[in-house]
């Protein structure tokens, strides 16, 4: 029998809280960890993180390795799993005296941006994230010429991680391989000696030192997660269901702690959701590198990842029929006016595509903080006003902008990093065309459709495109709600999988790196 408990107040979070402690503090971290993989597919990714968070906070430390898991009996376990998951979706909108936060006049905004903020980013997949962190990471970084930014991206990610950027990539790459290949045999985790196992199938991967450098930078034990946890909790309580989950940082789980004696054989790494470690390559050293080099790096990024979205473009569409903001500046100079990173031309259509390294804040997902959502806002509405005023200047027939005189239809994409949450909903999209709008209105302009895509979102369209679909047929089948739906229909229509992906052919140079043929080593 489940056991129901509505939550009004404060107190009743607290109470609920107190609850799933005192069941989980009856069993030993390994047990609970273990018990959750055998039992994972009853979960979806959400409810596997938030159980992985309540039991590094609340479960005993392992005292003994045994070699075999005690399982928690599935009536009791479930029954933990469904008070963890009530206290997951608990916003303080719906206490009894409710914490309100408004977004321009919506209070339906933050409420709906907590609770995917809390939710989407636990649904990773493998899609390319190791192939994407090559190009942005290694390859753009190595040919890019910038004047004025002297950024040097391979003394920063050296001097943060301590170990080269091919090592962290090629043994994450293990990791996930390990961790994924005993998800799939129904095992609960993997050992450091896997790596030596590896070596021994003739896998080509550093000395032991610098895999226990890198895996001490994607795995962390009990203690370690319980000091992340503490250092980034919410401080108005109302809002712990949001609280930051250190499987961010640390996606690999030590059931017990490492010590100078611990040997490779020893050191165990559960992974509750193997995909993300392959987001900690990607988005992860993007915020590692953010936060820690604030004054040079976001800026840089913003070129590296305008140069990335041409190289996904041009594995979308014929590149002869891509032209680059450089190109544009030949004849057009920005003291004429503003112009858009890409521009793509089928027929007598332009597509204008313009690229923003953003995406929400912490504080925009958790608490859904007009402040900080604004921040994010306002760079999109920025990228969608380049476009509008290049467009106006267009169809004005501007000298210098000759190649786009014939064009008689218009298509606006601004392509994000990260996903920016409901940018193509109704509410939202209303407060974007205000800010837009009043841009615009002074100089005698109104507004016209747009898209916004997250790079995800692209990448995994590429395939299709490439493979025939027109781009702006894509752009007007796009619909936020059912993008699962259109990648189906794609598929059913090119017969395209991640395998004809151009990313899926750039990490297969990583596999190519570590003496493996085959896409995952086991």
């Amino acid at each position: 029998m489940v056991s129901e408990m509505r939550i009004n107040n404060l107190v009743d979070l607290q109470n609920l809280e107190a609850r799933i402690r005192q069941k989980i503090k009856e069993h030993e971290l390994d047990d609970f960890l273990g018990t959750l993989m055998r039992s994972r597919a009853q979960f979806n990714p959400f409810a596997i993180a938030g159980m992985t968070l309540f039991g590094i906070r609340f479960a005993l430390p392992p005292i003994k390795r045994y070699a075999a898991i005690k399982h928690i009996p599935a009536e009791e376990f479930n029954l933990i799993a469904h008070w963890v998951t009530e206290y997951l979706l608990a916003d303080p909108t719906a206490f009894e005296s409710p914490v309100e936060s408004i977004y321009h006049g919506s209070a339906l905004i933050p409420v709906i941006l907590r609770h995917v903020g809390n939710q989407f980013p636990f649904n990773e997949t493998f899609w390319g994230q190791g192939g994407r962190s090559i190009y942005l990471f290694k390859e753009i970084p190595r040919t890019l010429q910038l004047k004025n930014n002297k950024f040097d991206l391979n003394s920063a990610f050296s001097k943060l991680y301590e170990v080269s950027l091919d090592d962290f990539i090629s043994i994450s790459y293990v990791a996930f391989s390990a961790a994924n290949a005993n998800r799939n045999k129904g095992q609960v985790g993997f050992t450091g000696g896997y790596f030596q196992k590896a070596r021994d199938q003739g896998m080509i991967i550093p000395d032991d030192e610098t895999i226990g450098a890198i895996m001490d930078k994607i795995a962390a034990d009990q203690w370690q997660m319980k000091d992340i946890y503490e250092a980034f909790k919410q401080n108005d309580r109302n809002y712990a269901a949001y609280d930051f989950n250190p499987l961010f940082v640390y996606p690999i789980v030590r059931p017990w702690r490492k010590s100078s004696f611990t040997s490779p054989d020893e050191d165990r790494f559960v992974a509750p959701i193997p995909e993300m470690i392959l987001t900690r390559l990607s988005s992860g050293v993007h915020e590692d590198l953010a936060h820690n080099f604030k004054s040079g790096f976001p800026k840089y990024f913003g070129h590296v990842f305008e140069k990335y979205v041409g190289e996904v473009l041009r594995h979308c569409v014929n590149p002869s029929s891509i032209i680059s903001e450089e190109e544009i500046r030949r004849t057009y100079s920005d003291k004429r006016g503003k112009a858009p990173d890409w521009v793509i031309l089928e027929g007598d259509t332009a597509i204008l595509v313009e690229c923003k390294a953003v995406g929400y804040q912490r504080k925009a997902l958790a608490m859904g903080d007009a402040t900080t959502i604004d921040q994010t806002i306002d760079k999109i509405a920025e990228g969608l006003v380049q476009m509008h005023e290049f467009k106006a200047a267009c169809l004005r027939k501007e000298p210098g902008l000759e190649r786009f005189h014939a064009c008689t239809e218009y298509k606006l994409l601004l392509i994000t990093y990260e996903p920016v949450y409901l940018s193509n909903s109704k509410d939202l999209r209303g407060v974007l065309e205000v800010k837009v709008s009043d841009e615009l209105r002074p100089q005698g302009l109104s507004t016209s459709s747009w898209v916004i895509w997250s790079i995800d979102e692209i990448e995994k369209l590429q395939p299709h495109l490439n493979a025939g679909v027109s781009i702006q047929s894509a752009i007007d089948q796009y619909n936020p709600s059912e993008f699962n739906e259109l990648l189906r229909q794609l598929h059913a229509q090119t017969g395209c999988t991640f395998k004809d992906s151009f990313l899926a052919l750039k990490e297969q140079e990583i596999y190519h790196s570590l003496g493996v043929t085959r896409p995952h080593p086991v």
